[in-house]
């Protein structure tokens, strides 16, 4: 018999490459980094989102409060401002109400009282007087010459007891009877008053003709000034 001689073929085992499984181990690893990563990101821009709106809400809040303070400042200055306005129109309410009351009381000494039916003017001392004639010149000052005509008469006599044609004074010095400087306030040359002295505004209880103590009467014409 002839030998059968056998070939046997050499069987090809193909095994897996150590270089292979750590290149997928290290792509599987990258991967899980970057999800790691994106998360911590997205957890990191969630954060900072949150705190952006926490301070925009708390910048808001202070602006509120801000406004709120200030409105109540704003208050408080307005009725601050209100108050001192009230204060000062009392205050100058009061003042008016003192120069009304002051003015009053100069007028009734300086000015004097007039009674509508007779037209006499009662002054200082008792003084009183009326304007027969309303002079047009120069008003009559203080401590200034003045030249008049003037007659003389007492309630008890009819006839004269002094008179002058021309008579030069200064007014308000005391060169004559205190009534001629109380009664000849106001008047203006070419003017003519006549004036009721009572005895403490003029002689007292001197007798210069119409008795002791008497009521004198004088008709006075301002020739210049």
């Amino acid at each position: 018999k002839a030998a059968t001689t056998i070939v046997s073929q050499p069987i090809t085992v193909t095994s897996i490459s150590p270089d292979i499984s750590e290149e997928e181990n290290y792509r599987q690893l990258k991967k899980e980094k970057r999800k790691v990563f994106l998360k911590e990101r997205e957890r990191l821009l969630i954060k900072k989102k949150r705190e952006e709106n926490k301070l925009w809400k708390q910048k808001k809040m202070n602006r509120l409060a801000n406004s709120k303070q200030k409105q109540r400042q704003n208050n408080v200055d307005e009725l601050s401002h209100n108050s001192s306005k009230e204060k000062l129109k009392t205050e100058k309410h009061v003042q008016l109400q003192d120069y009304d009351v002051a003015m009053d009381v100069f007028n009734k000494v300086f000015k004097g009282t007039t009674d509508n039916k007779s037209g006499m003017t009662t002054l200082r001392l008792g003084v009183k007087y009326t304007d027969l004639v309303v002079g047009k010149g120069k008003i009559l000052k203080d401590r200034s010459s003045a030249t008049v005509k003037y007659i003389l008469t007492s309630g008890k006599l009819v006839t004269p007891i002094d008179t002058s044609s021309s008579f030069t004074f200064v007014f308000g010095k005391g060169e004559v009877v205190q009534g001629w400087d109380i009664g000849m306030v106001g008047m203006r040359v070419g003017g003519r008053r006549k004036l009721i002295v009572p005895p403490k505004a003029g002689y007292g209880s001197k007798d210069i003709g119409g008795g002791c103590g008497a009521v004198l009467f004088f008709d006075i014409a301002l020739l210049s000034c």
